[in-house]
């Protein structure tokens, strides 16, 4: 596994849309990899693949309080969104800037694959 770079603003790599994946294969299953150990070594909880200027839809993310529960988003839709919270957040792609804001407090996703990295891999060795 390797770190990658993370594109910091205002690069105009990270205004590209990201196209959706069509199959995951040992490329991504790869890539996906080096996105955890590259959140993790930023001591980040989120990071999506345009963010290291890989532009389709995937997305990492470890929110648990030991850095155990990685979770991999591929193709992520929200389908329906309600209520209102204020939060601070931060980005790996704006290093050092947290603002409280606004968002959705309740958000349903509708996923086409959610994976955890080591499964992915492991599934693809199957294969």
């Amino acid at each position: 596994m390797s770190i990658l770079t993370i594109l910091e603003f205002p690069d105009e790599r990270l205004r590209k849309v990201a196209k959706r994946v069509d199959a995951i294969d040992l490329m991504r299953s790869t890539l996906i990899d080096d996105m955890f150990e590259t959140m993790y070594e930023a001591n980040g909880i989120g990071l999506a693949a345009t963010q290291i200027d890989f532009h389709e839809q995937i997305i990492v993310m470890d929110v648990s309080e030991d850095k155990d529960a990685p979770l991999c988003f591929v193709n992520p839709e929200i389908i329906e969104q309600e209520g209102a919270d204020v939060s601070e957040e931060g980005c790996l792609s704006v290093p050092g800037f947290f603002l409280k804001r606004l968002g959705v407090q309740k958000k349903w996703l509708f996923l086409r694959l959610i994976v955890t990295a080591k499964c992915l891999s492991f599934q693809l060795e199957e294969c």
